[in-house]
């Protein structure tokens, strides 16, 4: 009687397992990806899409003119953020930002005129 006890208590043990692994490949595949974009903004005209859920480290010049004035930023993005490195408007605003990850927080140069935006899902957009 033993024999057969422990023979059901494995064989029950072993359907739990199969059951809870079965689960997690099911809830992990029909996950949605948190696709993260930054969306750069030159006189309210839309001039580059980055995606941040690539999470490489990269620098995007910004090359324009306002009239005669010229202007020259560069964006840099790092582990799912977004950074002004370089600007050339007279208070550095938007260098001053640091880092910006989350939806809610748009990084803003009005000297230049250059905005940029974070669309997408992300794990959290709640910053305190």
């Amino acid at each position: 009687m033993d024999k057969k006890k422990l023979r059901n208590d494995i064989i029950l043990i072993a359907s739990l397992i199969l059951v809870a692994v079965i689960a997690l490949v099911c809830v992990l595949s029909s996950r949605q990806k948190n696709n993260k974009y930054a969306k750069v903004y030159f006189q309210n005209e839309l001039i580059e899409t980055i995606d941040l859920s690539k999470k490489e480290e990269k620098d995007y010049p910004v090359d324009a003119f306002i009239g005669d004035r010229h202007v020259e930023m560069m964006i840099h993005t790092k582990d799912g953020a977004i950074h002004v490195s370089k600007s050339n408007c007279p208070h550095q605003d938007c260098v001053n930002m640091g880092y910006v990850s989350v939806s809610n927080k748009p990084i803003i140069c009005t000297y230049n005129q250059v905005y940029i935006i974070i669309e997408g899902k992300a794990n959290y957009d709640l910053e305190i």
